[in-house]
């Protein structure tokens, strides 16, 4: 017959080796988000960006990409979609890094960063990605509307569908024009 101590010890061996290799894992990676070319360059054009130091207030920290908020962090086929927490000593927000490439085998190229703050939401550097970035940007308008509890479900699938869409077809041969009206 095995003790209850016994069982206790293993519990509890079991728990520690597990929530380490968790820690583990998520470091590892939040190592590799911060290695991603478009992760980089965006901090640097924060950091040289006027407008966001004053918004911000010097100095400015960034801190962890939420892993698990896979609606505004996302590395797809073409597309790539960071949300890094930036703060200063005036405001504290979102930064959202937006970029895209033409094949898998190439690198992301920064298209969009955007700053959004609490009383603000400023631009700071805009590539005019293409089809795929107006797309995207009119996923992200959609996202941030408030819906009525009910449809919120239902709102989020048609969005997930209409991403996945966008991965799949080749706009380029579909020689879509769009074009929205603000």
């Amino acid at each position: 017959m095995v003790q209850t101590a016994t069982l206790v010890k293993i519990a509890a061996g079991g728990f520690l080796a597990g929530s380490t290799a968790l820690y583990l894992a998520q470091k590892s990676v939040q190592r590799k988000v911060r290695n991603l070319p478009h992760y980089k360059e965006s901090l640097e054009v924060v950091a040289q960006h006027d407008q966001a130091k004053d918004a911000l207030g010097p100095p400015i920290k960034v801190g962890s990409v939420d892993l698990a908020d896979r609606r505004h962090n996302f590395v797809g086929k073409t597309t790539s979609m960071l949300r890094i927490p930036v703060t200063g000593t005036i405001s504290a927000g979102y930064m959202d890094v937006m970029a895209v490439r033409e094949h898998e085998s190439e690198p992301f190229v920064t298209a969009k960063i955007r700053l959004m703050l609490n009383e603000a939401a400023v631009i700071i550097y805009d590539t005019e990605g293409g089809p795929e970035m107006a797309i995207s940007d009119l996923i992200r308008g959609i996202q941030d509307v408030a819906w009525p509890e009910f449809l919120q479900p239902h709102v989020e699938v048609l969005l997930l569908w209409i991403t996945w869409a966008v991965e799949y077809i080749d706009l380029d041969y579909l020689e879509v024009s769009v074009t929205f009206v603000t």
